[in-house]
C-alpha cells in the first residue's frame, strides 16, 4: 500500500498569472491564430470551444509571455473563483486572462491529472475557498494558491487514480459529442425544411414537396414564402410565462430541476411546469433558449414557454429567433418586445412530419444526458475518496 504525504502546491509546481489586454485591444469573434481563454470559457473542467474569442497578432505581441500549455492546469482567481481544468491540444499556447492563473512546470514525480482532480474535489475546493481574499472584489492570490496542500502518494498510485477518474470523464465527453451531433441533426433538419423550404419528398408522387408549392410574396421581412404558410406575431402561438423567485437555499433539495437563464441552477421539491419544456433567458443570458427534459421550476431570470404548436418544433423555431435585448443598464429580454417578433408558421401536417423525425432525436439526447448524470454522480463520489486515500485504487 502506498504511503501518503502532503506537499504544498508551490513545492511541486509553479503558479503564474494571466494578463489583461492592454488598453485599446479587445477580444473578438473573428478567428485568428491567437485564441484568448476567459473565465467564461472554463466549463466542466474543460474549455468551451464553441464560444472561443480571439485577439489580433498585434495584441498577442503585447501579452505573448502570458500563455498556457496543454500540460498545465488553469485555475480561475477572480469572478467565479476556483474553476480548474485543462485545455485541449488545439489551444496549446493560447493566451490566458488576468482573471485566471496556470499551474505549470509540474514536477516529474507528480501527476498533472491527479492534482487537477484533487483541486476540483470538495476537499480541494474547500482549501481554495479558505484562501480567497478581499471583500469588495474577492480574489485568489497566486502566493495563496502555492500554499494549498496536496496529498501525494507515489507517482504510480497518482497515475492509477487519475486513470480511473479519466475513464469516467472520457465517457462523459464522448456522450457530450453524441449529444452535440444529435442537436445539430435536428437543427439542420429544421433549417432545411423551414428556412430553406426544402421539404421532404411526397410519399405519393415521389416529387419534392417544395417543387410543387408555389412561393408567394409575404409582404414581410421573410420575402417569398410557400403558399399556405403564415407569418404571425410570436405571441399568437407562443406565451413566455414568467418564472418565480426562489431563494438559493431552496434550490438544493428535491428532484425537480431549477432553471434560470443559464440553464439548471439546482433542484427543488416543487414544479412550476411539467417537462419536457422550454426555457428562455430573461436576465443574465437573455434570449438563450434551453430544453428541459423533466419537470422543472423556473426562477425569475427566465421565462418558460407555453405553445399552441408542437413543442420540439417550437424549440427549434425559438432558437432561430433574433431576440432584441432592451434595458441598456441591465440587458434583458422584454416580453412585450419579444412578442412583436414575427414567426413563420407552416401547415400543421408539415410541423408534425418534422416532429416525427426530430422527437426521437430529442428522446435519445435525454437518455444520454441521464447516462452522463449517473456517470458524473459516480465519479464525484469517487473523487474525494480516491484523491485523499480513503479508498484504495486497485
Amino acid at each position: 500500500m502506498s504511503t501518503w504525504t502532503k506537499q504544498k502546491l508551490g513545492d511541486i509546481a509553479d503558479v503564474k498569472g494571466g494578463k489583461r489586454l492592454p488598453q485599446g485591444y479587445f477580444v473578438g469573434d473573428e478567428k485568428t491564430l491567437f485564441p484568448y481563454i476567459r473565465v467564461t470559457d472554463m466549463v466542466s473542467g474543460r474549455v468551451a470551444l464553441d464560444v472561443m474569442k480571439y485577439i489580433s497578432a498585434e495584441a498577442q505581441r503585447q501579452v505573448s509571455r502570458y500563455t498556457i500549455s496543454d500540460r498545465d492546469i488553469y485555475i480561475s482567481i477572480a469572478g467565479t473563483i476556483g474553476l480548474v481544468g485543462k485545455i485541449p491540444a488545439q489551444l496549446d499556447g493560447a493566451n490566458l486572462t488576468e482573471n485566471a492563473a496556470k499551474i505549470t512546470a509540474i514536477q516529474k514525480n507528480s501527476d498533472r491529472d491527479f492534482i487537477l482532480y484533487y483541486l476540483g474535489s470538495r476537499v480541494g475546493q474547500f482549501q481554495i475557498k479558505q484562501r480567497i481574499g478581499g471583500s469588495t472584489q474577492p480574489k485568489l492570490a497566486l502566493n495563496r494558491i502555492e500554499t494549498i496542500e496536496i496529498p501525494t502518494p507515489d507517482l504510480s498510485t497518482q497515475t492509477r487514480i487519475a486513470s480511473v477518474l479519466s475513464a469516467y470523464d472520457d465517457l462523459i465527453e464522448n456522450n457530450d459529442r453524441r449529444i452535440k451531433i444529435l442537436e445539430e441533426m435536428a437543427q439542420r433538419l429544421y433549417r432545411e425544411w423551414f428556412v430553406k423550404f426544402n421539404f421532404p419528398r411526397s410519399t405519393r408522387s415521389g416529387q419534392a414537396d417544395h417543387e410543387k408549392v408555389r412561393l408567394i410574396d409575404s409582404g414581410t421581412e421573410y420575402g417569398k414564402i410557400p403558399e399556405g404558410w403564415e407569418v404571425k406575431r410570436l405571441d399568437s402561438e407562443i406565451e413566455l410565462a414568467y418564472g418565480k423567485a426562489l431563494k438559493e437555499d431552496d434550490r438544493i433539495l428535491g428532484n425537480v430541476s431549477v432553471c434560470g437563464s443559464g440553464g439548471i441552477v439546482g433542484t427543488h421539491n416543487e414544479k412550476l411546469a411539467s417537462g419536457p419544456g422550454i426555457v428562455v433567458g430573461r436576465k443574465g443570458n437573455a434570449g438563450a433558449v434551453s430544453w428541459v427534459d423533466s419537470n422543472f421550476w423556473v426562477i425569475d431570470t427566465a421565462y418558460f414557454v407555453k405553445t399552441k404548436l408542437n413543442l420540439v418544433f417550437t424549440y427549434y423555431l425559438l432558437k432561430t429567433q433574433n431576440f432584441v435585448l432592451g434595458d441598456a443598464a441591465v440587458p434583458g429580454l422584454n416580453r412585450e418586445q419579444a412578442y412583436r417578433n414575427s414567426i413563420l408558421v407552416p401547415p400543421i401536417d408539415l410541423i408534425y412530419r418534422y416532429a416525427h423525425k426530430a422527437e426521437p432525436l430529442r428522446e435519445l439526447i435525454g437518455k444520454i444526458k441521464i447516462k452522463n448524470s449517473n456517470l458524473s454522480k459516480t465519479r464525484d463520489l469517487l473523487i474525494p475518496q480516491l484523491v485523499t486515500g480513503r479508498r484504495e485504487v486497485k
